[in-house]
């Protein structure tokens, strides 16, 4: 007598509580996070800069009696910026949508890739921008390094057994304090940069205390920024696929082997000192990036289009406010 198998009573087909999506977090991202952002309503326009060096030179003079006061001024000059615009869309046919199965939803991922697209687009041109040998000038060579170009280099690299970072840190936070007048309070560094600082003797001396092997330092953000004396700390963690569509995925990570020092001011307002500002146009939406997100019919195609937007200009605005370091481990 025959019997049924089990492909007879049951018909294989996907779960519907339950999908793999193994995408890296947005909170890796951090070009939102360390730059102040600067609402616009035209695409390109200008904004004033004052000239630092006439502030910081001595002119007060002794008055004589019945003489005028000795004059003084100072400069203003302008810079400009220009928002370029990204786009980025997704067709969701009616066909396909009808025939999908649950729980997969072509709206909803849609929506979540574009918009990590976006994230991903942002976080490259802010390491492009920002995160790169050429761009700062405020750095100086000092007894535990020199410089290649404006970049700090390190004469012992960081991940080197011999290695002082946090010495090399707080040298350059004092040298360019030395040429603006403020102290760098923002620190950003990729994560392998990082990594090798939590590693290093210079950095856990000043932390261990009554540490034991059975109960080791535990090294955290907060120390770092508390030995350093900084406000703002930043792992660059992103990744990006650099191979093309259908090849073996080819991952790095964006931020490097580098760091950057700089100063950002609490709020964005007049007559405030920064390093950098991301300039986005309002008309994209009030959120970082200038970004909006929208859907719209196209009978041509007998579907929906959802299509992401954002206009953004990422501007240094105090050169000489940024200490770059660069290839700073083995």
């Amino acid at each position: 007598m025959p019997n049924p198998t089990k492909s007879d009573l049951h018909v294989s087909r996907p779960l519907t509580n339950i999908s793999v999506l193994a995408v890296q977090d947005e909170s890796e991202f951090i070009a939102d996070k360390v730059f102040k952002n600067v609402p616009t309503d035209k695409e390109n326009d200008k904004f004033f800069v004052y000239d630092p060096s006439d502030f910081n030179r001595d002119s007060m003079q002794i008055r004589a009696d019945g003489a005028p006061s000795v004059g003084d001024g100072w400069n203003v000059d302008t810079d400009d910026f220009s928002c370029d615009v990204y786009a980025l869309h997704h067709v969701v046919t009616d066909r396909r949508r009808a025939n999908t199965d649950e729980p997969l939803n072509e709206d909803e991922d849609a929506t979540r890739y574009l918009t990590h697209k976006a994230y991903l687009r942002r976080e490259v041109d802010w390491v492009a921008n920002f995160f790169t040998a050429g761009v700062w000038t405020g750095a100086s060579a000092d007894a535990y390094g020199s410089l290649s170009g404006t970049s700090y280099v390190p004469t012992t690299k960081f991940d080197n057994a011999s290695g002082v970072p946090i010495k090399a840190i707080k040298s350059q936070l004092v040298l360019n304090k030395q040429i603006t007048g403020f102290r760098c309070n923002t620190v950003v560094m990729g994560e392998q940069v990082w990594n090798a600082i939590q590693e290093s003797a210079d950095f856990l001396a000043r932390i261990t205390g009554g540490s034991v092997s059975q109960n080791p330092a535990i090294v955290t953000i907060d120390q770092f920024k508390a030995i350093l004396g900084v406000d703002n700390v930043y792992i660059g963690g992103s990744i990006k696929n650099t191979a093309r569509e259908g090849a073996t995925a080819s991952n790095a990570f964006l931020f490097g082997e580098s760091m950057l020092l700089c100063y950002v001011p609490k709020t964005v307002g007049v007559r405030q000192p920064s390093c950098g500002y991301t300039f986005t146009l309002k008309q994209y939406g009030a959120a970082f990036g200038g970004q909006r997100i929208k859907k719209f019919r196209d009978e041509r195609v007998a579907g929906d289009v959802i299509e992401i937007e954002m206009a953004y200009d990422m501007k240094v605005v105090t050169a000489t406010m940024g200490v770059f370091m660069n290839d700073l481990l083995t």
